[in-house]
């Protein structure tokens, strides 16, 4: 996408300006779509890439990547032009000192520790014993069989996906998004954006938080597995809760407050 199309897109009335800022990316959920912009770029290429665009292990991918770093670029030296600013060699090494300093500072806070360790306890829960799914399907289609009053196997199976798709999709998000409240932190936070990504880091965890649970009580032979992860995500979102004390309170443009 040249920066001529992107100009027109985003003269769109109907966006929400920085909508996309604060939100969980999952955008096959999102009923903001057409609020979006990044969302409409996205809908915008996709029937003009090929699916090798797409596969992070394809050259074309990362072609496409380098354009969008491209354009990125292209609209921040035309804003320092229009701005009369001018950034030298000696500023960029600078801020890139600064920023390998606060990213040293970030990975050591305990927020970021534990969402790290999080990433792995739910890889050892998932991977720690398959026959317990394969019991699980066998337990599902036996009632589907016959037809056990009570039961409603097909919705128990949607529960059960929706369970995992939760868990793993937010799995790896936690920990970018509380290192990146904390690096606002860092740099002031003059604007709310640390509340902002706190307050999303939140919601995605009251959501695995709840998807735990229920998986809890699709597997109760599995609670020596699951409560001890259960304990540790709801002490990092205390955690997280103790250092932004204000960002439940945070309004995110176009999500938590209506369209200006």
């Amino acid at each position: 996408m040249n920066k001529q199309r992107l100009d027109e897109m985003a003269d769109n009335p109907n966006l929400v300006p920085g909508i996309y800022n604060y939100c969980d990316r999952w955008c096959e959920r999102c009923t903001h779509g057409a609020r979006c912009l990044t969302f409409q770029m996205e809908q915008a290429e996709a029937g003009q890439l090929p699916p090798e665009a797409h596969d992070v292990n394809n050259a074309a991918f990362w072609q496409r990547i380098g354009a969008s770093f491209a354009l990125a670029r292209e609209m921040i030296e035309e804003f320092l032009k229009r701005e009369g600013l001018t950034l030298t060699a000696e500023d960029l090494a600078a801020t890139a000192a600064q920023e390998r300093l606060d990213h040293a500072r970030v990975k050591k806070h305990p927020c970021c520790r534990a969402a790290h360790a999080y990433i792995g306890l739910v890889a050892a829960w998932f991977g720690a014993d398959d026959d317990a799914w394969l019991a699980k399907a066998h337990e599902l289609e036996q009632v589907a069989e016959l037809r056990m009053p009570g039961r409603a196997p097909r919705q128990e199976f949607a529960e059960l996906r929706d369970a995992v798709e939760v868990i793993r999709f937010y799995q790896y998000f936690l920990y970018p998004k509380i290192a990146r409240a904390l690096g606002g932190r860092l740099d002031g936070d003059e604007f709310g954006d640390a509340d902002g990504s706190a307050k999303i880091a939140l919601i995605a965890m009251d959501r695995s938080l709840g998807a735990w649970s229920r998986l809890l009580a699709q597997f109760p032979e599995r609670e020596e597995l699951t409560l001890p992860l259960l304990v540790h995500l709801e002490k990092l979102r205390r955690a997280v809760e103790h250092v932004f004390p204000k960002a439940r309170a945070f309004l995110r443009p176009g999500l938590d407050e209506p369209a200006a």
